[in-house]
């Protein structure tokens, strides 16, 4: 590869990570707009509006998402995957819907775009097309800010979130298709190859299914289940600390979790070992990194919102802050080594935290505790239960190479 050609590949890398900085600003801003001047309902509807499309819309895909990347030849097999997968659950959650009353259309159709949304960009991902993968998943959350901000400018504080995110998600999709149909990483029927997707392809989706699901829970399940137990108004003081004070968790583990994977894979050795042994760097940093956070958003909380901060919630989600930063590193470290028995394990781990949130959820509850209460002990156990599995299988690898 020519000095050039690796100048012009190392910018067009560095544009997609800015492509998804710049996104996660975006929906980080989304949040923290909403709470500051839409009404507790409002607030209320796009907490479980957007807890639900990211727990619900990346399960949709059964795992192909992941299986384009890993089989990039088998795109015509995986795309029909995909969508009978995405159609059969929409239509199964519809018809769930309709006896039962159990998931509203509006949170089924915004899982479904957004499913489709992570499927193109896989595809493009798969092909090394980085800057066009991140601009097709993100592109949403950039025209989601801009039609808030407007809402917000022209000081409108009721007004239906969940018409104005479907709209959101949708025009991005249908650019997306329409600009990239001609796209060769797109042009199904020009690359269609005769492999299929078999039982080993079908079981390897499953498990990455399954570890999406369970981060996704992890990350949102906490704020869904809030927004489904408690009222308007619970939910939206819940949703400003939680938006607020695990701000800077989520956008340093989304961006370490990016660039770190490829880092570890070139130097092993090196960060192998930083991670993995009695070596208090990292852990320190992280430390430091949420306390001075924390302490910032503590005293710029109650300027901005113009209520008291809860002393619980601002120390259990700042204890979730601090699992969450150093959950990454051996994560991380995993995605670039771990064997397919150790991912097992690991898979159970996520499993058991999820179970286990919700058990400490009903139970508080039970003992008659506040549904915000309970949300934020079951969503530390469960960080607690990832974060201790993820260091296990992490320096399990690390042993034994």
């Amino acid at each position: 590869m020519s000095r050039l050609t690796k100048l012009i590949t190392f910018k067009w890398e560095h544009l997609s990570i800015l492509v998804y900085v710049i996104s996660a600003i975006a929906l980080l801003m989304v949040d923290i707009i909403i709470s500051k001047y839409a009404s507790d309902i409002v607030v209320s509807d796009w907490a479980k509006l957007k807890s639900s499309m990211m727990i619900l819309g990346p399960a949709m895909l059964f795992g192909a998402n992941n299986l384009i990347v890993r089989y990039p030849h088998k795109i015509l097999e995986i795309t029909k995957f995909c969508i009978i997968a995405v159609f059969s659950i929409c239509v199964a959650l519809i018809l769930a819907n309709f006896f039962f009353s159990s998931i509203p259309l509006y949170i089924v159709l915004a899982s479904a775009f957004y499913a489709l949304t992570i499927f193109i960009s896989s595809i493009l991902r798969a092909n090394s097309k980085f800057l066009k993968s991140q601009v097709s998943q993100n592109m949403w959350k950039i025209a989601l800010l801009v039609t808030i901000l407007v809402l917000s400018s022209l000081r409108i504080e009721e007004y239906s979130i969940r018409i104005v995110a479907l709209i959101n998600l949708l025009l991005p999709l249908l650019f997306v298709l329409l600009f990239y149909s001609k796209h060769p990483q797109l042009d199904i029927k020009r690359i269609a190859s005769s492999a299929l997707v078999n039982k080993d392809d079908f079981l390897f989706s499953i498990k990455f299914m399954i570890s999406v699901f369970t981060a996704a829970c992890s990350a949102y399940l906490e704020v869904y289940i809030v927004s489904n137990f408690s009222d308007a108004g619970g939910t939206a003081i819940f949703f400003r600390h939680y938006s607020l004070f695990t701000a800077v968790a989520v956008f340093f583990s989304g961006y370490v979790g990016f660039v770190l994977t490829p880092l570890i894979r070139t130097s092993e050795q090196k960060w192998g070992k930083l991670i993995n042994t009695v070596d208090f760097r990292l852990p320190l940093a992280s430390v430091i990194l949420v306390f001075l956070s924390s302490s910032l958003l503590y005293f710029f909380f109650p300027i901005f919102y113009k209520e008291e901060v809860n002393y619980l919630l601002f120390w259990m989600m700042s204890g979730i802050a601090l699992l969450r930063v150093v959950y990454v590193y051996p994560t991380s470290y995993m995605g670039a080594t771990a064997d397919a028995k150790n991912l097992d394990g690991f898979l159970l781990c996520g499993i058991v935290g999820v179970l286990l949130f919700v058990g400490v959820f009903f139970f508080l509850r039970m003992m008659g505790h506040s549904a915000l209460t309970a949300a934020v002990f079951g969503s530390l156990a469960n960080w607690l239960v990832r974060t201790v599995g993820a260091y296990y299988y992490s320096r399990r690898i690390y042993n034994f190479r």
